[in-house]
Parts: C-alpha cells; structure tokens; sequence
C-alpha cells in the first residue's frame, strides 16, 4: 500500500534541503488541551506539543518492546560478564543483590511492567517526509479538518553531530514486535555504544509491518522526569509552514491563519482535493 501524495507542489524552506525537509500531520483537537491550544502555541510561541509514547493508542507494541526472558546458559554466563555492576548493585541492595535481580528477570509479568512504564517517560514527534499525503490528512489530521507542520531541519544537520533533540531517525517495520534482552536492559550500567543503539533501535524505532504506510521518521526525548514540559521550543529557521486541510472549519482557519500572519509564518490551503 502505497500513500497517495502529491510531490509537484511549491514547498515551504530553502530549495536544497529537501532530505531535511519533514511534514507532521495534526488534528485541531488533542486529549488534556483547549482546542487549538497546541496550534497557537507551535504557531505563536514556535513550541511544538510532544506526545508521550504512552499516549499511542493504535499500536500497543510502539516503544513497549517484548522483553525476553534469559536462558538458563546466560544467567550462568552474567554474573561472571557483569562482576562490575553486580559489586554495585550489592552496595545498594545488599548482599542479596544477585537473588533478587534473578528472581526479577526470570519474572515476564513484572518485565512486561517495566517496559510499559517506560513508555511514559518517552517523548516522541512522528514526521514524514511524504508531503501531501492523502493517508496522512485522512488519519492523523482529522481526515482534512486538520493541518500540517511544515519542518525544514536542515539547519541543524551538523549541531553536536546530531545529537540533540531534533535529531531525526527513520522507523525500521518488521513483521514481529520488537525484542529485547532483559539481562541487557534491567538496570544496565555503563553499556557499549552497540548496546545502547541495539536498544534505542528496538525501544524506540522500530514497528510492524503494518504501519509501513506511515513512512515515519521520529525526534525522539527519552525523559524520565515526568514533570518536564512536552512543549519543547522550535530552534529558529525550523518552522518554514503551516497547510490547511480542505476540511477544516471557516473559523478555525481564519484564526489559524490570522496567528500565521502576526506570526510571519507563511501558509497556504492543501492542494488535494476533498474525497
């Protein structure tokens, strides 16, 4: 299944950053906010709304990976690869340490927990790079009563080597759940540059097969701190736009638009048509 899209339309932002250019397709309304509050902040206050993994509803197994239980072999095997962390975990539980780390691996109801919870602490931007995408404005944006962000992060492709929070990374589709191994990932110290991108692949970018369609490319914020705000700040030159659906309300585009104007962000109406 291929999204249907229109790709000979003017595009907002410079004319060479195309591989940097992404597009994320909103509803007017979200759960927790006043309408159209998250628009005017991301149009007027340039902060864009970042939503909890925890709040993916369609897919139960994004960013909630199937722990796997270790072998009989590796339980052997761990304590002798991971001396270092089990002489800390001692200083901090105890000398027991070892008994319950085990008694917790070998549990899948209380891994299965653990995976789940995490998905609390993560925020996540889902972009593409599918510009007016009939399967996006039909489910992400309302079925057109919606709009899309228009991003150009071309910007900011050489800032710390891509490692801040605008750092882009595409979303691998398999036709299983993800995996990950609970010896690898329950209270891990100080783990190779392998290990932490196997996890962070598994954890937070990969989903199945279904949702190919999508053609996802992910900002993602691992934030254990629950209290932080998700409105994070938009680095200047990054919002090149604001697309109207051809749906969208005659009052809600006026305001939308007015906020656009006083803003000196530019924007225009969707070029596909009403199905």
């Amino acid at each position: 299944m291929t999204p249907d899209t229109v790709d000979s339309l003017p595009v907002f932002g410079p004319p060479d950053s195309g591989p940097w250019r992404f597009f994320r397709y909103i509803p007017l309304r979200v759960p927790s906010l006043q309408p159209l509050e998250h628009v005017r902040r991301l149009i007027v206050e340039r902060k864009m709304h970042f939503p909890r993994a925890s709040d993916f509803e369609r897919d139960r197994h994004d960013c909630h990976p199937i722990v796997s239980i270790p072998t009989p072999a590796e339980m052997i095997a761990y304590p002798i690869r991971r001396r270092e962390k089990l002489r800390r975990l001692s200083e901090e539980w105890g000398q027991d340490a070892w008994r319950i780390l085990k008694s917790c691996l070998l549990d899948e109801d209380w891994l299965d927990s653990q995976a789940r919870e995490r998905r609390r602490e993560i925020l996540i931007l889902s972009l593409t790079h599918l510009q007016e995408s009939s399967f996006h404005w039909e489910n992400y944006a309302s079925n057109g009563a919606g709009l899309c962000v228009c991003l150009d992060l071309a910007s900011l492709a050489s800032v710390d080597d891509g490692k801040h929070e605008w750092a882009p990374w595409p979303v691998d589709y398999q036709s299983a759940p993800a995996r990950i191994g609970a010896l690898e990932t329950i209270l891990t110290r100080n783990p190779t540059d392998d290990e932490v991108s196997a996890f962070c692949r598994a954890y937070f970018y990969t989903k199945l097969t279904r949702y190919r369609p999508e053609a996802e490319v992910r900002l993602v914020i691992f934030e254990p701190d629950l209290l932080r705000d998700q409105n994070r700040a938009i680095p200047n030159g990054v919002l090149s736009g604001i697309v109207l659906g051809r749906r969208m309300d005659q009052r809600d585009r006026d305001l939308i638009s007015d906020w656009c104007l006083s803003a000196g962000v530019e924007c225009r109406d969707s070029a596909l048509p009403c199905s």
